[in-house]
């Protein structure tokens, strides 16, 4: 659900992802409740397009998500190294 990272300092492109909804066990209702509360945290904006079965929604991790989520898989990684 976000941007791959360019790696030149350049702006951050768009990378289309799985469903969510389709691939794992979240539904449309509560995918939009963990966004919204990522969103709430400055960890990622998003940004919808059009309305009923055509609105499309993306979204995109901030810096201070990108940050977090660096910290989180570090910290994620030492525990699992022991």
């Amino acid at each position: 659900m976000g941007p791959q990272s360019s790696r030149g300092g350049g702006k951050a492109k768009a990378a289309p992802l799985p469903d969510p909804c389709k691939t794992g066990r979240l539904t449309p209702g509560n995918l939009i409740t963990h966004l919204r509360k990522l969103e709430d945290t400055g960890s990622l904006s998003s940004d919808k397009t059009g309305s009923g079965v055509e609105s499309r929604t993306s979204v995109q991790l901030t810096n201070q998500g990108r940050v977090a989520l660096e910290t989180y898989k570090r910290t994620l990684r030492d525990l699992l190294d022991g």
